[in-house]
């Protein structure tokens, strides 16, 4: 279940600097906030999305944009065949733990996001799912 088709993950690894970009825009148009130039943000991944994402931020030289982005891989929410609730909660408030998060990765399969969205919607971070044939 912890698997991604090599295809989805590419998808998934590709967007994370189009995300971190598009909610670092967002964040910038209201009231004169945003990030500053050259700062650093961070986006979480699902284990199955890790190596993906990071060799598509190697690629970018860890930047979106002139902004460095730094990228957490987290435990596999799959404890064998069944979800691990406590590891999908550990894992969504790390990221709202972090004040740099813009972004949560999480795999296509992953039955998680039903646990993860909510807690991740109130701190305002952006998640990303991909669905295959898309």
């Amino acid at each position: 279940m912890d698997s991604v088709p090599p295809r989805i993950a590419h998808k998934a690894a590709a967007s994370l600097a189009a995300l971190a970009i598009f909610v670092l825009l967002v964040a910038g148009c209201g009231g004169g906030e945003g990030v500053a130039e050259g700062a650093t943000v961070t986006a979480y991944a699902e284990a199955s999305l890790c190596s993906g994402a990071k060799a598509k931020l190697a690629g970018a030289h860890g930047e979106a944009g002139d902004i460095r982005v730094r990228l957490v891989c987290l435990p596999s929410p799959w404890g064998g065949k069944r979800l691990d609730l406590a590891t999908i909660g550990a894992n969504a408030r790390r990221a709202t733990e972090d004040s740099a998060a813009v972004a949560f990765l999480e795999a296509p399969s992953s039955r998680a996001g039903r646990f993860t969205h909510p807690i991740l919607e109130s701190a305002q971070i952006a998640w990303l799912t991909y669905r295959s044939g898309g």
